[in-house]
Formats: C-alpha cells, sequence, structure tokens
C-alpha cells in the first residue's frame, strides 16, 4: 500500500466533501476511480476519511485551546495535520513532530473525556442533543460515535432464522440476534451475501434493526390496504409486503421507486411516483399508513458520521415543514379506525414528540393509541412500557440506529 497515494487521495475527497456536500461515500468513490487505488488502499482510504469526519470537530477544538498558533493554520493545513495522525495510528508509524502533536491532542482527550462525544458531534448537533436530553446529552452523543453494525433482514416465507443462521455459521461468519427483534440478525464483519447458497442469499436483504422495527409494527389481515408513503427504494416495503395485504408504496423520486420495483418485481404491490402532500388517492381508504418521513437523520450519524458535516439549522427546519405536511395528508388518506406509523432516523424532539403533539392538538379526529394495541409477536418488548404511546430507539441502549415512532389512530 502507497502511503502518499492514500494520505493524497484523503485530502482530494476532503477538499470535494467540503466544496460539494456531497454524501461521503460518494466523493470518496469518485477520487478511487480518479486515482486508480488498488483494494488495500480503498479500505484504508474509507477508514481514514470517515474517521476523519468523526474526529474533525473534536481536532479543531484541540487546537483552538491548545497550540497557539492555529488561528493562522489554513482548514487545509488543519486537515492535514488530522490525517496524518490518524494515518500514524493506522500505519503504526511514527516521525517525530507528529509524536509531539499526537502525545498533546491524547492527553487534551482524556481531559474531555465526557464530553468528547458531544464535541465530535458539532455545536449544531450537540447544542440540539443538550436541549433535548440534558444531562442525558453525552450517552446519546456516545451512541452515535460508535462504529454500527450491519443487520440482515430475512423473508421468512423462504427462510427462517435458523437456516440463516446455520448458512452463516459455516461459512464462518459470526452473528447475534438483536434484542429487540430477534430475527434481525447482526454481523460485525463485512459478509458477501452473493457468497451464501442462493437459497439463503435470495431472500436476505442488509436492513438496519431499528427500521425493521419500524417494519415490523405494521402487521395488515389480508384484506387490508397498506399505504407507505415514503416508500424510497423499498425496504420496508420489501419487509411488510411478505404479509399478505394489498400494499402500496408512493414516493417522490421516479429513481427511487423505479429501483423499489426491479427489486420488489415478484411481490404484488402498486407503485405510485408522487408527491406525499398530494397523492392522488382517495381519502379515508387504508386500513395501515406507514410514513416514514424526511428528516435530518440525526438518529444515523454513527453510518453517515459526514452527516455531522452536512447538516444546517435550515435543513432541520424544512424537515419539520415537510414532516407536517405529511403527517396531515397520511392522517387524512387513512381509514376511520385505521392505524398510523410515523417513524423517523432522528433523535431529535422537534422531529418526533413535537410533530406529535402539534397534530393532536390540531386534530381531534386523531389519537395515540399504546405500544400494546400494537406489538407483534416478533417484538420483544418485554423491559418497555407498553401502555407508553411513542418510543425512541436509542443506539447506545438499542445497539442500532437512532430511530422514534409514534402509534396514531383515526
Amino acid at each position: 500500500m502507497n502511503r502518499h497515494r492514500v494520505k493524497a487521495a484523503a485530502l482530494d475527497s476532503i477538499s470535494k466533501f467540503r466544496a460539494t456536500k456531497f454524501v461521503l461515500k460518494n466523493v470518496i468513490n469518485d477520487i478511487i476511480k480518479l486515482r486508480k487505488l488498488n483494494s488495500s488502499e480503498r479500505k484504508i482510504l474509507f477508514d481514514l476519511v470517515f474517521d476523519f469526519t468523526r474526529e474533525v470537530f473534536l481536532f479543531n477544538q484541540f487546537l483552538k485551546e491548545s497550540v497557539p498558533f492555529s488561528s493562522s493554520l489554513s482548514t487545509n493545513q488543519k486537515d492535514m495535520a488530522l490525517l496524518e495522525l490518524l494515518l500514524e495510528h493506522k500505519m503504526a508509524l511514527s516521525q517525530g513532530k507528529i509524536d509531539e502533536l499526537d502525545e498533546a491532542y491524547q492527553k487534551w482527550l482524556i481531559a474531555h473525556s465526557a464530553e468528547r462525544h458531544l464535541l465530535a458531534l458539532g455545536p449544531l448537533i450537540s447544542g440540539e442533543l443538550n436541549r433535548d436530553y440534558g444531562q442525558n446529552a453525552a450517552l446519546v452523543a456516545a451512541g452515535l460515535s460508535r462504529r454500527p453494525k450491519k443487520y440482515l433482514a430475512i423473508d421468512l416465507r423462504y427462510v427462517t432464522v435458523q437456516e440463516v443462521s446455520a448458512a452463516l455459521r459455516h461459512n464462518g461468519i459470526d452473528h447475534f440476534f438483536h434484542k429487540l427483534l430477534p430475527r434481525a440478525i447482526g454481523v460485525d464483519q463485512q459478509i458477501d451475501i452473493d457468497s451464501l447458497p442462493s437459497s439463503i442469499g435470495e431472500h436476505i436483504w442488509f436492513m438496519d434493526a431499528g427500521s425493521q422495527i419500524i417494519a415490523e409494527l405494521i402487521n395488515p389481515k389480508p384484506h387490508e390496504k397498506v399505504l407507505d408513503l415514503c416508500a424510497g427504494e423499498g425496504n420496508k416495503a420489501r419487509y411488510i409486503s411478505a404479509k399478505d395485504s394489498d400494499y402500496t408504496a408512493v414516493d417522490i423520486s421516479e429513481s427511487r421507486l423505479g429501483w423499489a420495483q426491479k427489486r420488489l418485481r415478484a411481490e404484488k404491490i402498486k407503485f405510485v411516483v408522487a408527491d406525499g402532500r398530494h397523492v392522488p388517492l382517495p381519502a379515508n381508504s387504508f386500513d395501515w399508513v406507514l410514513l416514514d418521513a424526511p428528516c435530518s437523520g440525526v438518529g444515523t450519524l454513527a453510518r453517515c458520521p459526514d452527516l455531522a458535516l452536512r447538516l444546517q439549522m435550515s435543513d432541520i427546519k424544512n424537515s419539520v415543514l415537510l414532516q407536517y405536511q405529511l403527517l396531515q395528508n397520511a392522517q387524512n388518506l387513512l381509514k376511520p379506525g385505521g392505524k398510523l406509523v410515523y417513524a423517523t432516523c432522528s433523535l431529535l424532539k422537534v422531529e418526533n414528540e413535537k410533530q406529535i403533539d402539534r397534530l393532536l392538538s390540531e386534530n381531534d379526529q386523531v389519537k395515540q393509541i399504546p405500544l400494546n394495541q400494537l406489538v407483534c409477536r416478533d417484538l420483544q418488548f418485554a423491559d418497555i412500557e407498553l401502555n407508553k404511546n411513542s418510543f425512541t430507539i436509542f443506539p447506545h441502549i438499542n445497539d442500532c440506529d437512532g430511530f422514534y415512532f409514534a402509534i396514531l389512530s383515526k
């Protein structure tokens, strides 16, 4: 592996990311193609740049507090210094001045251990978490700083959890079962689904455990109509449509829905390209509505640490406005007596509890219902108050991405 090629590629990736604010993994892939990196260089590059995004706020705060001349350094110089430190750790090398800087930085991190995870998320997100969670904000931030686990979803019509587990064991893949949803199988290593027997691989896919929990809440009877109002690329649709129902998937993006159609071509699903705020479907017509609303994505920071560098307050405000408009239309499309599941992959209360509180205060046709009226047999909520009307899935507690969901009826 050529250390200098990786460092140069990392600098290019970070510079392009800062200039465009494009999704970081896409930026890195473009740089890999441009520089024609080999497989070992690609792996180091991804780890290096993602570690950079996890630490850049911390490192810049350290420089501000501990390096007298830091104000005279350019952004590029600061980026190069942090990359050098991270690369030294990965390559187990040492180079004089870098050692001195590293030692000072490590001491600073120890001195700031209580708040380091909050600091690492930057002022915007840490400020929002402090406001919402007070003394527990540091715990929430710590969960968002962990390296994420991967989870497999299973189509139980064709293969059992036990059969998937046996296939993984046979291939030497260590795995575990999620505490709240044991049918979600977690793996700590990279795996190639295509390397498994086709009788297994064709019926499993990567899907975070938190996302599977949301999908598991939709439990229709065969004759009931289900509306997936923001279906995206169809992960939840694939999960839910395995339960027999009349399923309609809606998304504003034709390309995303086209990808969902390719993945779900064998399923009996209606696909509608439309803005979820103005869907050309009759009111009061669905027994179930899933609104997995567009959001800030704060609950996915462990998986997408570059989000902390991309997210702005205007993004949150725009999400809040869009979510409420979608929520109003979702309840309009719901049948009287039907069930609406509102979900986000955010941990910010302005996108979650406050949205539900507002809807309830402005619409007396809608009410919240407790979890024990909806919890399905595969969910293991033994330690949870089932009379609660909503639930937040926290990474530091539930070992997956962060989510919020509430259940409503009309």
